[in-house]
């Protein structure tokens, strides 16, 4: 009866040990080639063709700070695709930060960051090799229809691939493409034209105002935007222009 006893004892932890061993290498695997099936709402953690060209031609690493709100919670769906962007690509890492936490890592960034991007939750995408950085919060991730019965945009779902890859192309290029905006003739301050450069920046171009008045020199091969000048251009900056 001993012999039994002790027999079937060991083939019980024989089976746990295997069990325990069986998890641990389905969970490096999963975090290795993310072999979860997609059951989010429109598959919004499958990565598409444009995403898998963009991580396959990826040769800097780029890591994602996730922000996290102890009172929030992470996003579920939002943290299943980066799971599947670290998976894919041996050059993209994340972790989950806390701002209230770890407050140097906001100092890191903060000359790249607006004071008003970062929130409790959102993502800062950084290369340390280019040095460019990007934070990502829910407005990124918002697209709109427009609704003919109210006569406003409606929130109609969300773009977290869309957001995350260009942000991933932002920071990891070697050049980005350059917006000139001319300045010195009263035309639309910084603060007139927020959204615009805004809209350029998330667009991944590199926004640059010029001065010719200020001796700046204009690059032929960057496009030029001169928003509603209000005094007169002299001889030698039309020569220029």
């Amino acid at each position: 009866k001993l012999r039994c006893g002790g027999f079937s004892a060991l083939l019980t932890a024989l089976a746990l040990v295997f069990a325990v061993l069986l998890g641990a290498l389905a969970d490096t695997a999963e975090t290795r080639y993310a072999l979860t099936l997609d059951c989010s709402f429109n598959a919004a953690t499958t990565q598409g063709e444009t995403t898998r060209a963009v991580l396959a031609q990826l040769e800097r690493d780029v890591h994602i700070y996730a922000l996290v709100s102890e009172t929030e919670g992470k996003n579920a769906t939002l943290f299943s695709l980066l799971e599947r962007y670290a998976a894919a690509s041996p050059h993209v890492t994340y972790s989950q930060e806390s701002a209230v936490r770890n407050p140097v890592l906001l100092s890191q960034f903060s000359d790249a960051l607006g004071e008003n991007d970062v929130t409790g939750d959102c993502l800062i995408v950084s290369c340390p090799e280019t040095g460019r950085a990007r934070v990502l919060n829910e407005s990124n991730y918002y697209v709109y229809s427009y609704n003919s019965d109210t006569g406003y945009f409606d929130q109609a779902g969300y773009t977290y691939e869309k957001s995350v890859t260009e942000a991933i192309l932002y920071v990891s290029q070697d050049e980005l493409p350059v917006v000139q905006i001319l300045t010195g003739h009263g035309e639309l301050s910084a603060e007139d034209a927020a959204v615009l450069e805004e809209t350029l920046v998330n667009a991944n171009y590199l926004v640059k105002r010029v001065s010719l008045q200020a001796g700046d020199t204009l690059d032929p091969e960057s496009p030029l935007m001169i928003l509603s000048p209000r005094l007169d251009f002299s001889d030698g900056e039309l020569d220029s222009l």
